[in-house]
């Protein structure tokens, strides 16, 4: 019999699915896969799509339980879906409406109740996390500020070190042209495997590269040697200071 445990490995009935054909709108994408999934037996509860263009091309998909996420996987992952060979894991965790379906599955008659519990609890922990973030991304953000205000009131010397911030998970990148949009940034930086986040704060014509660990941070700053062309200009990149 299934644990009550929603979080729990055998329990998971959503689908994490990238390399999606990402030059498509979402409407049609998501008919696409419903439509495909359909056509093999498997019911579509619900598909998460994103506008972020770093995120374009990956997709959350519930189904109605984990045995038919495992028989999914089973015969549909690398099928060609508009013209892209999908790649489909379990996700880590469960999307809302997988637990919504699970708690239905358990007790039929009073899961919107617990349904509506555990959403407020959600609810209050991502905004938690959210302000967590933000708090972090902030200081973070702050301290690199101070560093370039810094280093551009200092009288330029005339031998230069060639030491930099220690290893880190955030690359700093600079000397960014004006007219630089995110799209543009997140395009030369998307492709490297560990890559995150993007901030790009513009009145300092600089930007902060996020990794997932410090060997993928190091290994896109050894690829482009420290220099990154964008829009003409030869921009500086760096492990950003701790």
């Amino acid at each position: 019999m299934p644990s009550n445990d929603y979080s729990s490995s055998d329990q998971i009935n959503t689908l994490y699915v990238r390399n999606l054909n990402e030059k498509i709108s979402r409407e049609m994408l998501k008919n696409a896969l419903i439509s495909t999934f359909k056509k093999y037996g498997l019911k579509v509860l619900d598909i998460t799509t994103f506008k972020n263009v770093r995120l374009r091309g990956q997709s959350f998909i519930t189904l109605a339980s984990h045995k038919d996420c495992l028989k999914a996987i089973d015969i549909m992952n690398t099928i060609i879906i508009l013209d892209k060979p999908i790649d489909m894991h379990i996700a880590k965790v469960n999307s809302d409406r997988g637990i919504e379906e699970l708690m239905k599955q358990a007790d039929h008659e009073n899961y919107k109740v617990k349904f509506e519990e555990y959403l407020r609890k959600q609810r209050s922990h991502r905004l938690q996390l959210r302000k967590s973030d933000g708090n972090s991304r902030k200081r973070v953000l702050s301290e690199v500020e101070d560093d370039v205000d810094q280093q551009q009131n200092k009288k330029a010397r005339k031998t230069k070190t060639s030491k930099q911030p220690p290893q880190n998970k955030i690359l700093l990148l600079t000397k960014l042209p004006s007219d630089v949009i995110e799209d543009r940034l997140f395009s030369v930086f998307d492709e490297y495997k560990g890559f995150l986040n993007l901030t790009l704060v513009g009145i300092r014509h600089l930007a902060l590269v996020e990794f997932k660990s410090e060997d993928e941070s190091a290994r896109c700053l050894q690829d482009l040697d420290g220099k990154v062309t964008i829009n003409g200009n030869v921009c500086e990149l760096q492990f950003a200071k701790k």
